[in-house]
């Protein structure tokens, strides 16, 4: 009885701590799909502008100091793109962590889940022995006695 009460004290813990897990594989992929929602905004950007680069360079309209300027929002947007890849590939990795931890805790709770299960069975055949032990006593004792 004592091992299986805390079989089950353990199995809670565990399920509580597969919870919280869980809530922190959740929020940081959100993270990473907002994160990613970022590049593919900054990537929009850059091919807006390189769509108006085009336009402006086939038209002939573009003095030195306009391309200047294009050249320097290029290399600040590509830096801003290279800035959010790295921050992606970060949660990436903070999210595979996370998933492994998860799994860790999946396969802990079902191991604990196992135990407190054969515990209950060892319980109940424990039980069922007694009983079957006390009524082949009362059978005997009832033959003896007639």
């Amino acid at each position: 009885m004592h091992k299986k009460k805390i079989l089950t004290k353990i199995l809670a813990l565990k399920g509580h701590q597969k919870q919280e897990i869980e809530i922190e594989f959740k929020k940081i992929s959100d993270i990473v799909d907002y994160e990613k929602s970022k590049l593919e905004q900054l990537e929009l950007d850059y091919s807006k502008m390189m769509d108006d680069f085009h336009k402006k360079s086939a038209d002939g309209s573009m003095s030195i100091d306009g391309i200047n300027s294009f050249h320097a929002n290029f290399e600040y947007i590509g830096t801003q793109i290279s800035n959010q890849q790295k921050v992606i590939a970060r949660c990436n990795k903070e999210l595979v962590d996370i998933k492994n931890l998860l799994l860790n805790a999946h396969k802990d709770e079902k191991v604990f889940e196992i135990l407190t299960e054969k515990e209950v069975k060892k319980e109940k055949k424990e039980v069922a022995d007694r009983e079957q032990k006390d009524n082949d006593f009362f059978a005997i004792s009832r033959k003896m006695y007639l």
